[in-house]
Parts: structure tokens; sequence; C-alpha cells
């Protein structure tokens, strides 16, 4: 679905050049991920970087930090306080404003988000939202192929990893004609499908090791739940990538939902996915959000998420 017009956003924005139209006259453009960012919302960050870099004179940072593995997708640049009020933002990949990397972000002039998650919290100006797409980057790609855009093979290379990423190299029940149509064009302006692939699934030895040893923490419960408990330190230790993680729990065909709890230093998050049930409607009574298919809770201590993965069980049992 794709949101224009409405009582959320003071403007209408369908097209990139609805976006570029937000930035022509800015002192400087800021680009905003969520925290702990992922693959699609570091792709999309850059990816939307290069793009409007290459048509207007304006200063685009980009703020975030970076895993080991992601340091080839580009640079982040250090903001000051007063910059904010004085920048366009767009914020990408995240609905949720306690989810930015930076909360002075919401203070732009004006706020842009770009997202493929459902709208929670209207904390922006302006918005291009597609809860259908797989991800951000599919939504940029999408963008950029209606207008016909020329892409350098990098940034096509970033939009690209951002979709294989976000959907575990195309397992994600939402993957669509209008993903491999993006992903089609994406390939035309020199994306490199199998040098990111392998990114995404190849590993040291070490990793690959210490992946199946973490692995062994997974429990599948007799009505066809699987769910993975671990710490956010294991991840960041072994260079662990989320799809990774969930390619393992998509891989146990007696699962009919899979869960990756995720214990990080000042909360923790359940991720939730399901090729069959209604998950955003399921985990709606215990805070979570999200996608039908793909949806998430937050909480600030471990017990309330694990009654949310009984909960979850005692489902299956009907």
């Amino acid at each position: 679905m794709w949101f224009g017009q409405s009582l959320l956003y003071n403007t209408f924005m369908r097209t990139f050049t609805d976006i570029q139209r937000r930035c022509k006259d800015a002192k400087q453009v800021i680009i905003v991920p969520h925290l702990h960012p992922d693959g699609d919302a570091l792709g999309a960050a850059f990816g939307l970087q290069a793009m409007l870099q290459s048509t207007m004179t304006s200063h685009v940072k980009v703020v975030g930090e970076h895993s080991d593995t992601s340091r080839w997708m580009g640079s982040f640049e250090r903001v000051v306080d007063s910059e904010w009020a004085q920048s366009v933002v767009i914020v990408v990949d995240t609905a949720k404003q306690e989810l930015l990397i930076h909360p002075k972000a919401i203070e732009g002039n004006p706020v842009i988000l770009i997202d493929h998650h459902p709208v929670e919290s209207v904390f922006y100006d302006h918005g291009i939202i597609n809860e259908s797409a797989t991800s951000t980057c599919e939504i940029l790609a999408t963008l950029a192929e209606r207008e016909s855009l020329s892409l350098d093979p990098k940034t096509a290379n970033l939009l690209l990893f951002g979709i294989l990423s976000d959907t575990t190299i195309l397992q994600h029940p939402y993957t669509s004609k209008t993903t491999m149509k993006a992903i089609g064009y994406l390939l035309d302006e020199g994306a490199t499908y199998k040098v990111l692939v392998n990114q995404l699934t190849k590993r040291e030895f070490k990793t690959t090791k210490a992946l199946f040893q973490a692995s062994e923490a997974i429990q599948v419960t007799e009505n066809g739940l699987a769910y993975w408990i671990i710490d956010y330190a294991t991840i960041k230790k072994n260079n662990f990538e989320f799809s990774d993680l969930f390619s393992i729990l998509r891989s146990i065909e007696e699962a009919s939902i899979i869960v990756l709890l995720v214990q990080l230093d000042d909360e923790c998050v359940l991720h939730a996915q399901s090729d069959q049930y209604d998950l955003q409607k399921l985990l709606t009574p215990f805070g979570g959000g999200g996608h039908k298919f793909a949806s998430k809770v937050r909480s600030a201590s471990l017990a309330p998420l694990l009654q949310v993965i009984e909960s979850l069980d005692q489902f299956l049992i009907k």
C-alpha cells in the first residue's frame, strides 16, 4: 500500500522527484537509519545518499553505526546539534521514533520518512511508505526504475544488498513481482547478484563453526514453533548477520512460526516470521508491530517475551 496525502502527511509524495524537490534548496541533507542498522537500513541510507548527491549540490550526510562487515557500504559523518534544525532529515527503514539512531532527527526541516513498515507514530512531515514492499531498498529501487534513473554500480549494489538482506535472499513471503522487477532494474544498472549473495552467505570457517554451535540453542516445539534466544554480544563477537540467523530458522521444515529473540544491553527484541499466520494480529496484544508475516515485540526484560513465545506455541495447538 502506497500512502500519499492524508491526515498523516502534509504533502503527497510518491516519486523520487518529490524527494529531490524537498531537498533542492536545502543547505544540507541528513539521512538517518534506525538503531543497530541492518543491511536494508544501511543500503537505503547510502544508496539514497548517492542518488541525491548525483543530482544536487547540497551536502548529504549519513549518520549511523557499522558492523564489521558493512564498512564497504559508505562512511558516516558527524552532525553537531545545531545542524539538525537547519537540514532536511530523511529517515529510512523505521516508523518508530524511539528507534531513530539520533533523537534530534525529529528536528529536521522538514523530516521525510521512507519506509516499508506500518505507520506507528507520526514524527515526520512527509512520507513515502509501502507496506507491501519487502524492504526500503525495494522502494528506492522502484522509484528509481519508474523515473529511469541511471545508477552507478555501487549504488545499485547497495540497494540490491538491502533487498537480499531483508528477504533472507528472497525467502521472505512478501517477495513479489515488484521485488523481482526492482532486482532486474538493479542488475541492468550494474549490480552484481552473485557477489552479493556470496557476501551474505559465505563466512570464514571460524564464523561458520560458531554459528552452528550457537544454533544448538534453537528449540522446536511439538506444535511447530522454532525459537532461538541469543544475546547481541554473541552476534557482534562472531560477526553473525541476521540473515544467517533467520536462514537457519527458516530451514527448519517442522516450523510454522519462527522466532529470533535477541537480548541487547538495554532491551530484548523478539522477531517472529511465518508464511502462514498473521503475526501482526497475534503480537498486537503484546505491543508488537510490523508486517502480517513478519512482526516484532520489544521489552525491557526477557520474561514478557518468553510469555509471547508461550502464547505463540499455544496458538499453534488450535
